[in-house]
């Protein structure tokens, strides 16, 4: 089997064949056959070991953890029983809007159904706030480079603001 690609990935590299196979070769032990290859080939002109990630692959890699943060600080402050009560709350109250539209009657909510839906609209404008911001970090991601994409911690209050 030849080497077609090298990937560094810390304490061992990952080793793509020519047919498609993968192994991990441990960098600790330079007795170590497969690792011998390895540094041949490495020594090699134009071979050179890949970092982890290319440049779309680890832009992908932070595009799935800001999804990811996304959906936790949402349901962090808006949990999903939360969610699910306030869509149920709500339908009732538009379907007794909707019984009386029918009957060419006038609906009029109370106080507690008029806090519901404003509680509702909060929570909706916070989850849409969260969403819009992830979303700007999805795309600010296009003009980092791979130092600046291997910094990025989607997690940090900081980007959220």
């Amino acid at each position: 089997m030849e080497i077609n690609i090298v990937k560094d990935l810390g304490d061992f590299y990952l080793v793509i064949y020519n047919n498609g196979n993968k192994s991990d070769v441990p960098k600790i032990n330079p007795t170590n056959r497969d690792y011998r290859k390895v540094q041949e080939w490495l020594s090699i002109e134009g071979n050179n070991a890949l970092p982890k990630y290319t440049l779309l692959e680890l832009k992908d890699v932070r595009i799935v953890e800001i999804k990811a943060e996304a959906g936790k600080r949402i349901t962090e402050i808006y949990p999903e029983w939360k969610q699910r009560n306030h869509m149920a709350a709500v339908a009732d109250i538009h379907n007794k809007e909707l019984i009386a539209l029918k009957a060419n009657t006038v609906y009029t909510p109370s106080e507690d159904e008029v806090a519901t839906i404003t509680a509702a609209q909060t929570a909706k404008n916070q989850v849409f706030t969260i969403r819009a911001r992830s979303n700007e970090l999805e795309a600010s991601l296009d003009s980092m480079t791979q130092t600046q994409l291997e910094a990025f911690d989607p997690t940090n209050d900081s980007n959220w603001i």
